[in-house]
């Protein structure tokens, strides 16, 4: 799941595509599409160093906040690494700090990333 504020999502995303972009309570396919099209271009996710595809599942927007609830990702083999690139909002916001946690088998992990670090990588054990 991704949080952020609906605020600095619109002006990102008006910017990266050149649409003004307004969320009201839902969110509609263009709008989705966009998102989308942002998040490819601004984050990845390798698990052993495969690349795994990020699916929008549902949007859920209020006045002040987004949240982006990814669809599930399928891994049939032991997770021996995770590692993200994260670009999210720094074009626009060069103070923004992103941080992605990650649960697995009970332990928790986290990667924080802002404009100059954007690629972080964990090993479990």
């Amino acid at each position: 799941m991704w949080h952020t504020d609906t605020e600095h999502l619109e002006s990102a995303l008006s910017s990266f595509s050149n649409i003004e972009i307004r969320f009201e309570s839902t969110v509609t396919d263009a709008q989705k599409k966009i998102i989308t099209d942002y998040l490819n271009a601004h984050y990845s996710l390798k698990i052993n160093q495969k690349p795994c595809l990020i699916s929008v599942a549902t949007i859920e927007v209020n006045f002040a906040e987004i949240f982006i609830h990814f669809g599930p990702i399928k891994q049939r083999s032991k997770i021996k690494s995770i590692t993200v690139t994260n670009s999210l909002l720094t074009e626009k916001f060069p103070n923004q700090k992103n941080m992605v946690q990650v649960n697995y088998l009970g332990n928790k992990y986290s990667m924080l990333f802002n404009i100059t670090k954007t690629k972080d990588r964990i090993l479990i054990p």
